[in-house]
């Protein structure tokens, strides 16, 4: 999650990083363990923050814009993985039925 984060910010994308962490943490306080003490020397912030923006910067270069930059969402891949975060917060025991059926849509009308 912290390379997401990462790439968001790298991205501008300023208040999306804001959403998200707080939605990480709710749902990392609830289901996930504690990092082992040498887990930062592992994934340090620096590195991560490093590898994001050049992807970003990548991506940018061969052409590859990002909707979170330009705020079109309707209908975008960052609309649909959006929507999917806060289905699977809100009810995860459903999420599996939710995104096989939207599966389903997608290929139907392609």
């Amino acid at each position: 999650m912290r390379i997401v984060l990462a790439a968001l910010q790298a991205s501008g994308a300023v208040e999306d990083v804001v959403a998200v962490q707080e939605l990480w943490d709710r749902f990392a306080a609830h289901q996930l363990r504690a990092r082992s003490p040498s887990y930062h020397l592992c994934y340090p912030d620096d590195l991560l923050d490093f590898v994001a923006t050049e992807v970003v910067q990548a991506c940018r270069a061969i052409g590859i814009t990002d909707s979170m930059t330009t705020r079109a969402r309707t209908g975008t891949v960052t609309e649909i993985l959006l929507d999917a975060w806060a289905r699977f917060l809100a009810d995860s025991s459903s999420f599996g039925a939710w995104e096989e059926a939207s599966l389903a849509a997608v290929f139907t009308t392609a």
